[in-house]
């Protein structure tokens, strides 16, 4: 197996290890939040992560056996096409019982997921600039891009939860009689 492929298959034993981190995050601090609607966001992520958790270990798997990337087509994705992993989500009980704290609010946990899925953006985005492959650049701009959306769906939330007319007026346009 040449440098690149060892190289690659390094970058993806992250990428692995940062989704299976960020949904236990998540899925723990669910459990700890006690609005509906920011224990379904979480939730939601804790899931999204768990997806692209499938598709890593589905192109470690090929990479590891042909060498070659099956890339976004494969991976049944439709659409466009070094970090210190422990820095982006805890990856031990202890770490996350020190993060999420039962008397956090619902809106500090949310604040810690948005962080996270900047940290995870930067990283993927990283990888794909890195990459020689065109599959692989394929796959790691994907990943950005899901995690550039979950800060979106997560800062969002956090505007409805902060300032719900605000969040209102911009999502529902009324109109305003006077």
């Amino acid at each position: 197996m040449d440098d690149t492929i060892q190289q690659a298959l390094a970058i993806l034993d992250l990428a692995i290890q940062i989704e299976k981190d960020g949904i236990k995050f998540y899925s723990r601090a669910a459990d700890s939040v006690q609005n509906l609607r920011a224990k379904k966001s979480l939730l939601s992520l804790a899931r999204d992560e768990e997806d692209h958790l499938r598709k890593l270990q589905v192109e470690y798997g090929s990479l590891q056996k042909t060498s070659s990337w099956l890339g976004l087509g494969a991976l049944g994705v439709e659409g466009k096409v070094a970090v210190d992993v422990n820095k982006i989500f805890p990856a031990d009980d202890e770490s996350i019982a020190k993060l999420v704290k039962p008397e956090d609010s619902d809106i500090d946990a949310l604040h810690l997921a948005a962080k996270m899925e900047e940290d995870s953006y930067i990283f993927y985005s990283k990888a794909a600039e890195e990459t020689g492959d065109l599959n692989a650049k394929a796959v790691f701009n994907y990943l950005a891009d899901q995690e550039s959306n979950h800060l979106q769906f997560v800062n969002t939330t956090l505007e409805f939860l902060e300032r719900p007319w605000e969040w209102f007026q911009e999502q529902e346009r009324p109109i305003l009689e006077g």
